[in-house]
């Protein structure tokens, strides 16, 4: 009763997702050099960034892509590689790397691939009222927030729009005509725009921190900014405006432009509550938003989901009832038949219970394992009780025949479990992304079998020592007037 009450919480406690959490030994570093060719990626950027990472343990390829501005290193571990630390260590050997590339080179993101970061909802902010400046705003400043709030968000990415961009045009011929460089300007910039702390100062028993601020807060404020001497301001050398990014993604629903807003899920996390928690905030962002712009739900993975758990339900439930039934024809008595079917639902439970401590979610390939199970779940209490109604007809008393029967026919009932255990379990202990998968299937199936061997020692005997009395009497009254 304990480990079926324990399993009933934890059936309600297991996270919910499409798919078992797999590591995948993947780290991309990505990096930009605006304005550089194909050529000088490789040979400044990708090449020192092959050998920084080079000397990593349990590497199996490293692969690189260098384009227009851009460089793509990819590194593929082999499976003794620990997924957890694969990112930490290449950001550790990339940063010697770093320290010599050209001036311009922007901080290489590494990231590790995870199947979790797929988003699990999209949602469209639409407007045809609205720039496509302003409508990134709309859902930068308004709707990213609210999401954001929500238990198990990992991170939500706008698709489309337009951000916030100073221009800066420079006068090639004013420019030659102080006698100046672009590199000049650059760095007359990049002195001017930061803030920096400035020390402490202490009065009395108070202590203040100085911070020495300098960024811009307008455009024009750049248009002062000294070049070189004289002064030569920035204004002096092109204008200075408050410009857009290039839009290069759009997004469009029902024809109105529209930014998309891809959300992801916390690892662990239950995806059935982030998709319900998202759909619970939708009237608070319409409220935030302008009346003209509306929020729809373009993508959610969570009715597929729902429709699988639920068919994988519908069958578990239908394999118990089929289950129930040929029970009672081979057996011809019908408590015989609810002692064994009653076994059924105390092993899934309790294989909850299981699934919780090893980390397992409900997913397709979990639930589909343990409706395979409903067949491998009644063979020890099958076995179990038909010996213990073998011992009742000879006359013995319920709770003798009970413990005569489980202890005869013991040894038995280990051996079919154990081979329905060495069939499965090695499934789980597959390596590589294919084991991944199939780790939840294979140690669910094998859990629940050991699960049933339990409840064939200690809850079968004991509900036939209690049900059957008036079987037993009626077998042995049977036996005596034989003639």
């Amino acid at each position: 009763l304990a480990l079926a009450l324990a399993g009933v919480f934890a059936f309600r406690t297991l996270p919910i997702n499409q798919f078992p959490s797999v590591d995948i030994p993947v780290v991309t570093i990505t990096t930009i050099y605006p304005g550089a060719n194909p050529r000088e990626m490789e040979t400044q950027v990708s090449t020192p960034l092959e050998d920084a990472v080079a000397g990593l343990s349990n590497i199996d390829i490293i692969t690189s892509t260098s384009g227009q501005s851009f460089s793509s290193v990819v590194i593929q571990f082999t499976d003794k590689a620990d997924p957890k630390t694969i990112g930490p260590d290449v950001e550790r050997q990339i940063s010697s790397a770093v320290a010599n590339f050209p001036t311009g080179v922007n901080r290489p993101v590494v990231n590790k691939i995870n199947f979790d970061q797929q988003p699990v909802m999209q949602l469209a902010v639409a407007d045809g009222s609205l720039s496509s400046q302003q409508l990134y705003h709309v859902a930068k400043d308004l709707v990213v927030p609210r999401i954001e709030q929500i238990n198990g968000v990992s991170q939500v990415t706008l698709v489309g729009g337009r951000q916030d961009e100073i221009e800066v045009a420079i006068d090639p011929g004013r420019l030659a005509a102080y006698g100046l460089t672009l590199a000049q300007v650059q760095n007359a910039l990049a002195g001017a725009n930061t803030s920096i702390p400035g020390g402490s100062v202490t009065q009395g028993p108070k202590q203040f921190d100085i911070e020495v601020t300098g960024l811009f807060a307008q455009p024009e404020d750049l248009a002062r900014v000294v070049v070189a001497p004289g002064p030569v301001r920035l204004g002096d050398l092109g204008t200075v405006t408050l410009g857009a990014t290039e839009q290069t993604q759009t997004t469009r629903v029902n024809g109105q432009q529209a930014i998309l807003v891809a959300i992801g899920q916390q690892s662990g996390s239950n995806l059935t509550d982030v998709t319900d928690g998202v759909r619970a905030a939708l009237p608070d962002i319409t409220g935030l938003i302008p009346t003209t712009s509306h929020v729809v739900v373009v993508q959610d993975t969570t009715p597929f989901v729902r429709a699988s758990l639920t068919g994988i339900q519908e069958e578990l439930l239908f394999a118990v009832v089929l289950t129930s039934l040929i029970l009672l024809v081979f057996l011809h008595n019908a408590r015989a038949a609810a002692i064994v079917l009653l076994s059924i639902p105390t092993t899934l439970l309790t294989t909850f219970v299981l699934m919780e401590l090893m980390g397992f979610t409900l997913n397709f390939l979990s639930m589909l394992g343990l409706t395979l199970t409903i067949g491998i779940l009644v063979d020890d209490s099958i076995v179990v009780l038909e010996n213990i109604l073998r011992h009742l007809a000879r006359g013995e008393r319920p709770f003798e025949a009970a413990l005569n029967g489980r202890a005869e026919i013991g040894l038995a009932a280990v051996a079919i479990t154990l081979v329905d255990v060495v069939v499965f379990a090695p499934t789980g202990l597959v390596s590589g992304q294919i084991g991944g998968f199939f780790k939840e299937f294979g140690f669910t199936i094998a859990g629940a079998t050991l699960t049933s061997l339990l409840v064939s020692f200690t809850l079968t005997p004991l509900l036939a020592s209690h049900f059957m009395n008036r079987e037993r009497k009626d077998h042995t009254r049977a036996i005596l007037h034989q003639p």
